[in-house]
């Protein structure tokens, strides 16, 4: 009898520790998932509506970042954006490349209630160097 309620423990501990690593994985894919669908936006604003805006400023870098850079694409690259940090409620910062080079571009910004977005600035971080 005594074997017998051994392996009901064992069993349980077994299952119990396979279900806080299925949550783990859960959580954490969970997370990379919001992230990818964010397009790596850093909201630093818990508030729904800027985290909306600093979204759709965001989305409108991402699209329109080779008539925003004062930079051109070099040797036929393509610029890229790889990530969008927001500084405040109406700054941010871009990271961006063509493949050949890495800049850095701080922005200002606006977005109306309709969900027009403005950028009132886009200069790239002369600081910043990273020719590749």
């Amino acid at each position: 009898m005594e074997t017998n309620n051994k392996n009901k423990i064992w069993t349980a501990v077994v299952i119990v520790s396979l279900l806080i690593f299925a949550g783990g994985v859960y959580a954490y894919y969970s997370s990379v998932i919001s992230e990818k669908e964010t397009g790596g936006v850093a909201a630093r604003n818990s508030s729904g509506i800027q985290e909306t805006r600093q979204f759709a400023a965001a989305q409108y870098i991402r699209a329109n970042i080779a008539t925003l850079s004062p930079e051109p694409a070099v040797m036929g690259g393509t610029l890229q954006v790889t990530n969008v940090d927001f500084t405040s409620d109406h700054e941010g910062v871009a990271t961006y490349e063509d493949g050949h080079n890495l800049f850095v571009g701080r922005f200002t910004y606006e977005v109306i209630d309709d969900g027009a977005v403005t950028i009132n600035s886009f200069d790239v971080d002369s600081n910043f160097d990273a020719k590749g």
